[in-house]
């Protein structure tokens, strides 16, 4: 068995520090098996008055999840318009100096933390309902994310194409574009389509708050406690989610396939051409094998016949 790794040691502690936790707030907050089985007549409540699902006509779905992807279009948008620059300047291989990589930092720490939802009611006292307040909330909130895996991209890039870039007496906007954009497109696009879904299944929630498209239908809905068209809705949305996620799944996979492509190293014109054969050198002649030297007489037809005869009278004698 093998000792104990200060690494083990501590993720084991950490472990249990976990554990620990986890049932401390299971009994804090009283949660058991019990309420689970005395909630279970209202959840068949619940279902029974959500059947048959009330759904609107097909042109008003089409309406509401138009409105609900321009939406979280635009936010994405937003947010990867935002994100670039801010990247550039947090990524410790672009940024300007220490001041400007810590300024970035930082916005992008407080994008992430601020909620979408705060952000969301905010923009509603200054704006009112609408498509506004859904777009401005979510693509700065967005920041916190897709700024951090692109200036995290921008950190893991190939300094050699950036390096002759700049050795052609470049600019550092050129420098940025031909030696590092290339290397990062691959990433900021798989990057922006991933928070696209994440703002699809957020529009949702905003719905409640005032922004428009099919989550402000269910927040009406649920307000008249119409939950057949509530729970219609939703499943318009379920729909939506998974059309979405395997369209940019799909999208995804060819980008980072065909850049993984391209990144595979390919043969020189110089290793293709066939270089002469060198002439063989003979090679000395292998050496003998010292043979073990004996220390007793080999076994001859004589000697075993001795031996027979002395084993046979050495028998006789004990028997």
């Amino acid at each position: 068995m093998a000792p104990p790794t200060p690494n083990g040691t501590a993720a084991t502690l950490v472990l249990l520090a976990l554990l620990g936790a986890a049932v401390w707030s299971v009994g804090s907050l009283r949660l058991n098996v019990a309420t689970l089985l005395d909630s279970a007549s209202n959840a068949t409540d619940f279902l029974s008055r959500t059947l048959p699902l009330d759904f609107p006509p097909v042109a008003e779905v089409l309406a509401l999840c138009a409105q609900t992807l321009a939406i979280v279009l635009l936010a994405t948008l937003l947010a990867v318009v935002i994100s670039v620059p801010v990247a550039v300047l947090a990524a410790g291989n672009t940024a300007p100096g220490p001041a400007a990589r810590y300024g970035a930092r930082g916005l992008i720490v407080v994008a992430r933390a601020v909620p979408d939802v705060v952000l969301a009611i905010v923009f509603f006292r200054l704006f009112g309902l609408g498509a506004l307040t859904g777009v401005l909330a979510m693509g700065l909130h967005s920041v916190g994310m897709v700024g951090k895996l692109y200036a995290d991209a921008v950190e893991q890039i190939d300094e050699g194409p950036r390096t002759a870039v700049r050795a052609t007496g470049a600019g550092r906007v050129q420098e940025l574009v031909a030696g590092v954009l290339p290397q990062v497109t691959p990433a900021l696009v798989a990057t922006a389509l991933h928070r696209f879904d994440i703002n699809l299944r957020i529009s949702v929630v905003l719905g409640f708050v005032g922004v428009g498209g099919v989550g402000f239908e269910i927040a009406a809905a649920l307000r008249r406690l119409d939950y057949p068209r509530a729970m219609a809705l939703a499943a318009v949305v379920l729909g939506l989610c998974i059309v979405v996620e395997l369209i940019s799944g799909a999208v995804r996979r060819s980008l980072l396939g065909d850049h993984a492509e391209r990144r595979r190293p390919r043969r020189s014109v110089a290793a293709s051409v066939p270089t002469p054969r060198a002439e063989a050198v003979p090679l000395p002649p292998p050496r003998p094998v010292a043979r073990p030297i004996r220390v007793s007489p080999p076994w001859t037809p004589g000697r075993v016949r001795r031996a027979t005869y002395v084993l046979l009278v050495v028998a006789a004698v004990l028997v």
